[in-house]
Formats: structure tokens, C-alpha cells, sequence
């Protein structure tokens, strides 16, 4: 859901629900982004105004409704001038983020762009000013439009969950020094982000896995801020059928196991997983100019049909120390993915592990009994003691 949002006014008339909505946001350039080993690095980006607020990466994801009249309101604490520039919206001129056109942010002043949501659909909205550098330090979001009903678009398929995944990358050596950045053709990224998270910070972040039964309707909402082209691969289980690109229903919807995103796009997608479907999405980077494959990340997919009652439990001592209290490890034959079902039937983790020996930590995990599945089929019980 969408937060720290003001919803001002909201007017019931005929045949038209109207809301006022008001979003307070600044720009900084003094983010510090968590890296997978531990390390970290620099960025620029916006957040929310106020208490609790502070800039994240990517920028926090707005979610509006067919109607709303928005009011985006900005301030810039930063030394450099920034504006928003709101990517496949259907703004006017004066109020799309691009400088010339539209106006710029200087330090310490603010402006509001204002505009009515008038299509669903799946956009972006990132800093305009010396575009290039300012997206690579992670001046950018997503912006989702809904319908009143949980459908994509006016008579169009309806959903009961929707996840949103804003695939983007960096180098950390220009975001380390900025001024060492030009020329900007040089940039060569070497990070490579889920929703601002790479490789095992993806699997530990249970809010980025899809936990679906066989046949509910999964809204997939994604876009890419990369230098890199984005290629992600779908289990043919879940079924997934394409219907928007960039803010548009397709004339003819298509079923997709493989889906190509450039620099920029945004795609709506409906999955109906069916069978045994704990897999998992792999998201692919390509270097835009020699073709090469430059990091894959994954994004689990659970079935939460999946119980300890259920499964043929094979007595496999993988796991030392068990009983454990927060790291064990995890001893593996092949490469994989563990899922973690609670006594109640319910995956409360994943991950993915490489053969050999792994460490998990699993401190987050309330007492008690755990079965750990892998994808052939293996499976352990482990115990939780704090």
C-alpha cells in the first residue's frame, strides 16, 4: 500500500469517485545503500518528507487509483538541482520533470507537479537533470495506477495479489566518487538490483518471494532502471501472460516464458500457477553493447499448498548445529533452493544455496519444528531452540 499519502478530499458523485491526493517528498545525496557483501556505497534518491521518512533506493513505490488528482510535492536538500520527471504518465508539459520544458528543484527550494492519474497501468518517475548520472546514483521509482477493481484495466483481468519488482544496476566505483563518472558511456555497472536487492538479500527478504496457491491470479507489475537488458525467465507453471506494456493494454494479450525489458519499459503480467510450481523467476542482465550475460538474480516462487503432512520426510543430516538458535550450516550435494515450512504447513523462508557448505541464518525463525525442502524433493527436519 501506499504510504505517508494525504488523501485530502475525496467527492462521491455520479460516475465519478475524486480524490486529492498529496505526496511530500525529497531529494538528497547523502544515501548509503547496503551491498550483498556487507559493504556499501553512496547513492542519490528521493524519500518521504518528515518523521520516519529518509531516502531509500529504489524511491518509495506510489500507488494511485484511475482519477486521483495528485499534487507530488518536492523538496531538494541537496547541493545539485533535481526534478521528477513522471516516465509514461500523461502529464502536460509543465508539469513532466524535464527541465527545459518543465522547471528544475534548486537547493533548499521546492515545486509541486500536479496531474490527474488518467490510465492505469505500470510507470516510472526519476531525476531529469544530467539523466544519466543522476539515474545511475538512483535518482528513480515506480508508480502503479489502479483501477477502482482489482483488474489491470477496464474490463481486463482481475487479481487477487500483485507483487511490483524495479529491476535496476550501478557501478560502485562511480557511485563511491560521482566525479569520477564521466564519460557516461564508461559506466560499466557490476551491481545488480532487485527492488535495490542483489542475489541472497533477495531470497532473505521474504516480501520479494510469491506465495501463491495453484490457481490464484498473481499481478506481476515490472519495470526496468538499468543500463543492462533485463531478460526474465518464467516457469512454465505459472503461466504468465503478458497484457500491458508501458502503461497500455497490448491489442493481443500473450503468454510469456521468456520477456525481454529495455531500459525504461514497463510490463503488467497475470500468473495462474498451476501444479508443482516452487520454483523460481530468474532475472537475467545483459550488457546492452556486447550482448554478454553479466549476473543473474532469482525471485522465489512458493507454494503455499506445500505441508510437513504432505511430504515424504527422508532423514537427511544436512543441517549442524540441530536443535540451532540463528546460523547453521548447510551442507549440499548440488545447487539449489531450501524452502521452510513452519509445523503449520506455512513457508516462512527461502533461499538459494550452492553445493557444498552453506551458512543460513535462520535467527529470525521462531522456536520450533522446521521441515526444509529442496527442489528435487530432498527434505529435513531442524529445530529451532532460542
Amino acid at each position: 500500500m501506499m504510504k505517508k499519502l494525504a488523501i485530502l478530499i475525496c467527492l462521491a458523485l455520479p460516475h465519478l469517485a475524486l480524490c486529492q491526493i498529496e505526496i511530500n517528498m525529497i531529494s538528497g545525496m547523502d544515501g548509503e545503500l547496503l551491498l550483498e557483501d556487507g559493504s556499501t556505497t553512496n547513492f542519490w534518491g528521493y524519500g518521504y518528507e518528515g518523521p520516519g521518512g529518509g531516502l531509500v533506493l529504489p524511491a518509495p513505490l506510489l500507488e494511485l487509483t484511475v482519477g486521483d488528482e495528485v499534487n507530488f510535492n518536492f523538496t531538494n536538500v541537496s547541493a545539485e538541482a533535481h526534478t521528477i520527471h513522471l516516465h509514461g504518465l500523461d502529464v502536460n508539459q509543465a508539469n513532466d520533470g524535464v527541465p527545459l520544458t518543465s522547471f528544475q528543484v534548486f537547493q533548499n527550494q521546492s515545486g509541486t507537479y500536479s496531474f490527474t492519474a488518467t490510465e492505469p497501468g505500470t510507470y516510472l518517475y526519476h531525476c531529469h537533470v544530467t539523466t544519466t548520472l543522476h539515474l545511475t546514483m538512483g535518482m528513480y521509482g515506480m508508480i502503479v495506477v489502479h483501477e477502482e477493481l482489482p483488474v489491470l484495466f477496464s474490463n481486463g483481468p482481475g487479481y487477487s495479489d500483485e507483487h511490483t519488482y524495479l529491476f535496476s544496476d550501478l557501478e560502485i566505483a562511480v557511485n563511491d566518487v560521482p566525479t569520477d563518472a564521466y564519460p557516461f558511456h564508461d559506466i560499466d555497472p557490476d551491481y545488480f538490483m532487485v527492488n535495490g536487492l542483489q542475489g541472497e538479500m533477495i531470497a532473505a527478504d521474504n516480501s520479494q518471494a510469491i506465495m501463491a496457491q495453484a490457481g490464484d491470479s498473481i499481478a506481476l507489475r515490472v519495470g526496468s532502471m538499468a543500463y543492462s537488458k533485463i531478460v526474465m525467465h518464467f516457469p512454465s507453471e505459472l503461466n504468465a501472460v503478458v497484457y500491458m506494456s508501458d502503461g497500455r493494454a497490448l491489442p493481443q494479450a500473450f503468454a510469456a516464458t521468456e520477456l525481454e525489458i529495455y531500459p525504461g519499459e514497463r510490463f503488467s503480467l497475470i500468473c495462474q500457477p498451476q501444479g508443482d510450481f516452487a520454483q523460481a523467476i530468474q532475472v537475467d542482465y545483459y550488457d546492452m553493447l556486447n550482448g554478454e550475460l553479466e549476473h543473474s538474480n532469482m525471485i522465489n516462487v512458493i507454494d503455499l499448498d506445500v505441508g510437513i503432512e504432505e511430504t515424504n520426510i527422508h532423514e537427511i543430516k544436512n543441517f549442524f548445529p540441530n536443535p540451532a538458535r540463528d546460523v547453521v550450516q548447510y551442507e549440499s550435494v548440488y545447487d539449489t533452493k531450501l524452502f521452510f515450512y513452519s509445523a503449520q504447513g506455512k513457508c516462512v523462508y527461502a533461499r538459494n544455496v550452492k553445493q557444498g557448505a552453506n551458512n543460513l541464518n535462520l535467527g529470525l525463525l521462531p522456536s520450533g519444528l522446521y521441515l526444509a525442502i529442496d527442489e528435487f524433493g530432498k527434505s529435513s527436519r531442524i529445530v529451532i531452540e532460542k
